[in-house]
């Protein structure tokens, strides 16, 4: 069963979701996103998704299951719902997670999410990238829900940087003695003038001498 979709903005003390249906390139566009605080256990599902459906756990425990698999999570993992896969997910009961989350589809989505660790099949992995970099992007998405041309263009890019975290932290998994891609960048951008942006998702990253 496909779950269905209130349109608009949406917030309670648990929870802000965005729901909408505007697309401006159909090479990747978002769906909805939002972030869920949980205090008790909660199950959704069994049921499918339309489009790619990341979840990115910051804080506490939950479980999903999909294709028979269970899998216990928590903070700093990642789980991907792929199109027409069904699954089942819920929160623990003594340390009920939290997560952000962005659903989203395009042309472009499934090549992303396979340069991002997530070939057809997989839906869990680790993340070598603070998860509060994610949460604080969605956080940004939902700062401007207004459904204007602008705002869906500035949508798109915040996307766009949530996919780019994803696969540097594929890249970080993979060789964690490599410096983070951030790093190298600012090392050869020394000079007046030049500064990292944005600098409030990049917590600890400075231009140094030396």
């Amino acid at each position: 069963m496909e779950i269905k979709r209130k349109l608009g903005f949406f917030a309670t003390a648990q929870y802000r979701v965005l729901n909408y249906e505007l697309r401006q390139t159909n090479d990747l566009y978002i769906i909805c996103c939002g972030e869920e605080y949980f205090d008790r256990p909660k199950v959704v599902g069994p049921s499918t998704r339309d489009g790619w459906h990341l979840h990115v756990i910051t804080s506490g425990h939950g479980y999903l299951s999909a294709n028979g698999v269970t899998t216990r999570l928590s903070r700093g993992q990642l789980f991907l719902l792929q199109p027409g896969v069904e699954y089942t997910y819920w929160a623990d009961k003594d340390t009920p997670w939290s997560y952000s989350w962005i659903q989203f589809d395009g042309l472009n989505a499934a090549a992303y999410m396979e340069k991002s660790g997530f070939p057809k099949g997989l839906y869990v992995r680790d993340s070598a990238v603070n998860p509060d970099l994610f949460s604080s992007l969605v956080k940004e998405i939902l700062s401007i829900p207004e459904l204007t041309y602008a705002n869906e263009l500035k949508r798109i890019g915040l996307l766009y940087t949530a996919i780019g975290l994803l696969v540097e932290s594929r890249s970080l998994k993979e060789d964690p003695s490599s410096p983070p891609p951030i790093r190298l960048f600012a090392k050869n951008l020394r000079g007046p003038g030049y500064r990292l942006y944005p600098p409030k998702l990049c917590p600890g990253y400075r231009l140094t001498a030396g």
